[in-house]
């Protein structure tokens, strides 16, 4: 600026003023959308042609002009907001004054909304283009179906939307968590928190903290399903991950036991065949707060039912059985935050990981 007015010989403020004064907006489906200085006697046909000219799918029904006319005098100004078409006479006759603001609308389609990424047991994987209100059973159609070692009820299914909510549960729990630790430090007698517990939960914390959310959704992926019931049936977003596995031949132990690993699948086999192949609880185990994750992600309470065998409650293979840590001996069942709901999510997220892994 300061190189232009020594060049032009004016003040390099009174440039800047007139460059502000004269400076007029053009927005939307233009190839050089912004700021643009006119003279006088510029013609809206100018400035569009000053702007690269307008895209191949610009709305050719009007463009929105947004006009303020200043009157000194009385020290009013009146702002107008109104359509002018795009034919070649009406921009080649249309005057542009200072501070106008011109906007061009891109006609509306139901395409270039973002992509999904389709993984795993399809004929054809990839990122696809959705359209506009496309369903998950839309697009298992153009990937040319499942193949025939898919195990759609294992399918993992992300959402970045998802994964922002589970990153704010967690960081939430971890604020109330460290509230609750600060206020059972300050306590007298028996009700205060020992080292040991503290450093504990502490490091609790720091693990919420680092944990990425991966916004696992628990979904039905089986097309037949789907088409008998539409209301299964997700409407795809932007950036959905969609991962069909092969039929898995493990069942997952994880927690307090005492070998946690990947077992053989063993068919009509309960929760408690697994746990004793893990070699039965530790001394730490928290047997009434154990969990199971099932193969499409929906997590489940463990019901003393489901230790002995049963038709019902036997296991379908992918599952990831989770006993957490007993927590009983620090005393904060009452005073720490429920956290059952955010183990299970953690658990939600190393078993999808372990499956994306593979």
């Amino acid at each position: 600026m300061v190189q232009m007015a020594q060049q032009l010989g004016v003040d390099p403020l009174v440039l800047t003023n007139f460059l502000t004064d004269s400076q007029v907006a053009i927005e939307g489906a233009v190839r050089g959308p912004g700021l643009y200085f006119i003279g006088t006697n510029v013609t809206l046909q100018d400035l569009v042609m000053a702007a690269g000219g307008t895209k191949n799918w610009a709305d050719a029904s009007g463009v929105e002009v947004i006009s303020t006319n200043v009157e000194p005098g009385s020290g009013r100004s009146v702002t107008q907001v109104s359509r002018l078409s795009l034919t070649s006479a009406t921009l080649a006759n249309y005057i542009v004054k200072p501070h106008d603001t011109f906007h061009f609308n891109q006609v509306f389609t139901d395409v270039d909304i973002g992509t999904a990424t389709l993984q795993g047991e399809v004929r054809f994987a990839g990122a696809y283009r959705l359209t506009r209100g496309e369903h998950l059973s839309d697009l298992l159609a153009r990937a040319g179906g499942l193949t025939s070692a898919a195990y759609p009820y294992g399918t993992i299914f992300l959402r970045r939307s998802a994964a922002a909510v589970e990153q704010e549960g967690y960081s939430r729990t971890a604020r109330q968590i460290e509230d609750q630790l600060l206020l059972s430090m300050t306590r007298a007698g028996n009700n205060r928190l020992d080292p040991s517990s503290f450093a504990a939960l502490q490091s609790f914390v720091s693990e919420l903290r680092s944990q990425k959310a991966l916004g696992r959704i628990a979904i039905q992926a089986d097309p037949g399903i789907l088409a008998a019931n539409p209301g299964l049936d997700p409407i795809l977003e932007t950036g959905d991950v969609i991962y069909i596995p092969p039929r898995p031949a493990v069942v997952s132990v994880l927690g307090q036991v005492m070998q946690p690993g990947n077992f053989p699948y063993m068919s009509g086999a309960s929760v408690g065949d697994y746990i004793q192949r893990a070699g039965g609880y530790n001394s730490l185990a928290d047997e009434s707060d154990a969990f199971v994750v099932l193969p499409d992600g929906s997590a489940r309470k463990l019901e003393r039912s489901w230790l002995r065998f049963s038709s019902v409650n036997a296991l379908p293979p992918g599952s990831t059985i989770v006993v957490p840590r007993d927590i009983s001996p620090l005393d904060l069942r009452q005073t720490i935050v429920d956290i059952t709901q955010i183990l299970s999510q953690l658990a939600v997220t190393v078993a999808s990981v372990a499956v994306l892994s593979k």
